[in-house]
């Protein structure tokens, strides 16, 4: 059997592949120069990274809401926290 060189890790029989491909030398815009969308390693690579994109998005903003919700109770001293009785 022979080998597949080592800059070849892949061979597709796909015509997606190859029209985003382009001849193995994809375009800067395209996604495919950096991650390879046609195999499940590159898919949960960007499924990976969308994760944490988003958990660090929301971590940041709703931290900046909490701390925003703080200063604007704290600065109200005439709302108490819970009412007598309850």
């Amino acid at each position: 059997m022979e080998k597949t060189p080592e800059h070849m890790l892949y061979c597709y029989d796909n015509i997606f592949a190859d029209l985003s491909l382009q001849s193995g030398k994809p375009g800067v815009n395209n996604i495919n120069a950096y991650f390879d969308t046609f195999t499940w390693e590159g898919w949960l690579t960007l499924w990976g990274i969308n994760i944490g994109i988003n958990f660090g998005y929301e971590l940041i903003w709703n931290t900046l809401i909490a701390i925003v919700g703080a200063i604007i109770f704290g600065a109200m001293t005439d709302i108490p926290l819970c009412v007598a009785g309850e």
